[in-house]
């Protein structure tokens, strides 16, 4: 920061331009604006998310109520903290190798897999942007 001058009891301070701090550099290109609550485009991913969430746990109820998962499968769970009991228990339904069980096992699943990616995906990036800048 550069100081400009002083008032009376005020100092003033003018931030530097970007481009001008670092005039020896290549200038790159913008960033894409990012999507406003405003814009259509956001309200488009917004519905896309939410109907994406409703196929899949709409998917995941059907077939574990079709193939009677968890009940016939020797154990019952209610609560919270469910999904970790039935992930526990998963194994059983690749016991019997069918369409619906082996769709209910990958339903189980699909989150775990889903947080494990996205934290990938997010490394990779990371490191992929630092290489960048060392370059540079």
């Amino acid at each position: 920061m550069q100081r400009e001058g002083a008032g009376r009891n005020m100092l003033r301070y003018v931030a530097c331009n970007r481009l001008a701090c670092r005039a020896n550099r290549a200038v790159t290109k913008p960033a894409p604006p990012r999507l406003d609550w405003k814009s259509p485009g956001y309200w488009a991913r917004t519905a896309l998310l939410l109907g994406a969430l409703a196929i899949y746990v709409l998917i995941g109820i059907v077939l574990a109520d079709r193939i009677g998962w968890p009940e016939a499968y020797g154990f019952e769970c209610s609560g919270r903290r469910c999904l970790f009991i039935q992930m526990w228990h998963s194994g059983q339904l690749l016991s019997r190798w069918s369409f619906g069980e082996l769709i209910v096992f990958a339903w189980i699943w699909a989150p775990v897999i889903a947080v494990v990616a996205a934290i990938g995906l997010a490394q990779l990036s990371y490191v992929r942007r630092v290489r960048a800048l060392k370059r540079k």
